[in-house]
């Protein structure tokens, strides 16, 4: 409430490279969610997709109720640069990272068909 929008920019450099900033605003004030809350928001759903540019415990939280309600859920890697915890990867049937994002995330270049492969493999 009286929280601005959060915003995000999204910058091409001349050779390819893509990089972005995020302004949390709204997005980086949401409440502590309680399991039962998040249950009824996912129940009856086909999908949940789940972004990075608002904290990671409402991230969690929604994907521990989606898998026990059996929903699939995907979590779209964009957004701010942070460590993702394994116990929540074990939650996610579906990994969305871009191409930078899959570099920064496997460590190594993810530029031709078989590096993406090999990246996603890892």
């Amino acid at each position: 409430k009286g929280i601005p929008s959060g915003q995000g920019f999204v910058l091409l450099e001349p050779d390819g490279t893509v990089s972005s900033v995020v302004v949390g605003g709204s997005n980086a004030a949401w409440p502590a969610l309680e399991p039962a809350a998040c249950a009824s928001l996912v129940r009856g759903v086909s999908c949940v997709l789940l972004q990075r540019e608002v904290p990671e415990a409402v991230n969690e939280a929604i994907a521990r109720a989606a898998h026990a309600e059996g929903v699939p859920v995907v979590q779209d890697v964009g957004g701010e640069e942070r460590p993702i915890a394994d116990s929540h990867l074990a939650l996610c049937d579906v990994l969305a990272p871009n191409e930078s994002e899959l570099e920064r995330l496997v460590g190594a270049p993810a530029r031709t068909r078989d590096e993406v492969l090999t990246g996603a493999r890892a």
